[in-house]
């Protein structure tokens, strides 16, 4: 999905992603954390909140 995305994004604009951690299993998953690794795997430039 991330590498469909930056496919569709125009040079310099960028998308944003409402996610939050969770439980799965009894485990506690960091998925902001996770995700933002693999958006970063697929190609996109991570931007910080101002």
């Amino acid at each position: 999905m991330l590498t469909y995305c930056r496919h569709l994004l125009r040079r310099g604009r960028c998308t944003a992603l409402i996610v939050r951690n969770s439980y799965q299993n009894g485990r506690y998953i960091m998925v902001p954390a996770n995700l933002a690794a693999r958006a970063v795997t697929a190609g996109l430039v991570l931007r910080r909140e101002d």
